[in-house]
C-alpha cells in the first residue's frame, strides 16, 4: 500500500505480487485518486475522481530473453484510458541487448473522443 502524488494526480495504491517463480513474476494494482491534470502519465482527458489498475506480467525465455507486458487501465467522469505494452529485451551478446516492442493506447471521452494508438519499437543498447 502506498500513496501517491504528482502534479497529475493524487491517490492510493494497493498492490500485490500474485506470482512469483523463477521465471514468472505476476504482479497487480488497484487505486484510487484525484486526477489533476487531464492526459498526463497514461490518465483520462478530465480532472475528478479516478479508478485505476495496472496488471504487470515478466517472463524469461530462456537464459538470454525476457517477455513483459504491462497493462494499465484508468476510469473516471471523463471516460476511460488504457495502455498494453509488449516487450521483448534479447541479450546478443555481454554488452549488446536488442529490445523490441508493440504499444497500445486506447482513449474513449465521454465529450466524442475515441481513439487507438499503436506503436512499435525498436532499439539496441550497447
Amino acid at each position: 500500500m502506498k500513496a501517491q502524488g504528482s502534479n497529475a494526480r493524487v491517490g492510493m495504491q494497493y498492490g500485490l505480487q500474485a506470482l512469483q517463480t523463477r521465471d514468472t513474476r505476476v504482479t497487480l494494482a488497484l487505486g484510487t485518486g484525484y486526477r489533476l491534470t487531464p492526459y498526463a502519465d497514461d490518465g483520462i482527458a478530465g480532472t475528478g475522481p479516478i479508478l485505476r489498475g495496472q496488471l504487470e506480467w515478466n517472463q524469461a525465455l530462456g537464459r538470454y530473453a525476457r517477455l513483459s507486458q504491462v497493462t494499465r487501465l484508468e476510469t473516471g467522469r471523463h471516460g476511460a484510458f488504457l495502455r498494453n505494452s509488449l516487450l521483448l529485451n534479447v541479450q546478443l551478446r555481454p554488452a549488446l541487448t536488442l529490445s523490441s516492442g508493440v504499444e497500445l493506447r486506447r482513449d474513449r471521452d465521454l465529450a466524442g473522443r475515441d481513439q487507438t494508438d499503436a506503436t512499435v519499437k525498436l532499439k539496441y543498447a550497447f
